[in-house]
């Protein structure tokens, strides 16, 4: 029997081809997942073909064409138009609904330490996202700097629904009991940022003043901006201190270190949204971190300490306590498991809803 449900064509033309697992890579890999358990849509995974000028079905590699005026086209990928040739002019034939997803304005915002590639993308990226019929936001924060680069090109304000991501990557909260040594987890590219600057030096007063503890970074490097910190990281590592850096993990191997973690650490300067926090929190492991986007989608912010600034002292005064008296780091755990936290499920319908 013919699935009469509309198609959702869902763009897949750089995630699939990308074997990194970027915060980018991770929103797409899980909206899929959600979205392939939907019996009200015909999903399908689509990438640009440059040959064809259309989308094209991966699996049946049937082009899009102009499609019809049911379909629903949806991209939560960054490019530009000038990167994907022709494919302006496609998406001005497209007869269905048309959406993408603004994360961030970091490469406006910072561009100093951003990969010189999305630096370059953005402008184009950003002027392009009238050619679309929504626009989603992952958080007030976005919106807001989408407001601000809009006054910055002078150009018509883009606007659009908030769209709150998940975190639940895992199937349900584990029950954790972390053993041994004291854990700080961090999840995320390195790059200046991130504040692994403020990190590395909170962690180096700590370990002068005798406590005892294991480091745990997860993420590559951006490798323009990343050096300075990789080489501080291997200073440390040299000079004895207790530090782990994997620079690629997948659902498993995150799950494996958040149930080791006795905290996760975020001090990061500039978000988006901010899904370590929030997939950490899942995972029911508390977390200590600057003031992220992602925190304002919690009724109350239990199983986390948020940061009066992104500075060494600051996140030594969050940390030694909970480091020092497990009583309160206990504390802190418990609330993690009373916390009501999204899912991907309602990012997903909010999705679907929004677009009809």
């Amino acid at each position: 029997m013919a699935n009469t449900a509309p198609r959702f064509l869902f763009d897949v033309t750089k995630s699939r081809r990308q074997r990194h697992h970027s915060g980018l890579n991770r929103v797409s890999q899980k909206l899929l997942e959600h979205l392939s358990g939907r019996t009200d849509i015909d999903l399908r995974k689509v990438r640009w073909s440059v040959f064809r000028r259309s989308y094209i079905d991966v699996e049946s590699r049937e082009s899009i064409g102009r499609g019809t005026s049911s379909d629903r086209f949806f991209t939560p990928e960054t490019f530009s138009f000038r990167e994907r040739l022709f494919c302006e002019s496609w998406m001005r034939r497209f007869r269905g609904t048309s959406a993408v997803v603004f994360h961030d304005a970091i490469p406006y915002f910072h561009p100093n330490t951003t990969w010189p590639k999305s630096v370059k993308r953005f402008p184009h990226w950003f002027r392009g996202l009238n050619l679309y019929d929504k626009v989603f936001f992952v958080s007030e924060q976005s919106r807001l700097d989408a407001a601000n680069v809009s006054r910055g090109y002078v150009i018509e304000p883009i606007t659009g629904p908030l769209f709150p991501l998940g975190g639940d990557y895992l199937t349900r909260k584990p029950v954790r009991n972390p053993s041994g040594k004291f854990t700080l987890v961090h999840v995320g590219i390195i790059e200046p940022r991130k504040g692994h600057d403020v990190l590395l030096g909170a962690c180096e007063e700590l370990w002068s003043a005798g406590n005892d503890f294991k480091l745990v970074l997860l993420g590559r490097a951006n490798p323009h901006f990343g050096k300075g910190i990789l080489d501080r990281i291997e200073q440390l590592q040299s000079s004895g201190r207790d530090i782990i850096h994997e620079k690629s993990v997948r659902d498993d191997g995150l799950a494996d270190w958040h149930s080791k973690a006795s905290l996760t650490v975020s001090p990061s300067r500039a978000e988006g949204f901010g899904l370590p926090v929030m997939e950490s929190l899942w995972a029911g492991c508390p977390v200590v971190s600057s003031r992220q986007p992602c925190l304002e989608f919690l009724p109350t912010l239990k199983g986390v300490r948020v940061l009066e600034d992104i500075s060494v002292n600051s996140l030594v005064a969050a940390i030694r306590p909970l480091m020092e008296d497990y009583a309160l780091l206990k504390e802190l755990s418990e609330e993690v498991a009373e916390a009501t936290l999204p899912t991907w499920d309602a990012c997903v319908d909010n999705l679907l809803q929004e677009l009809g």
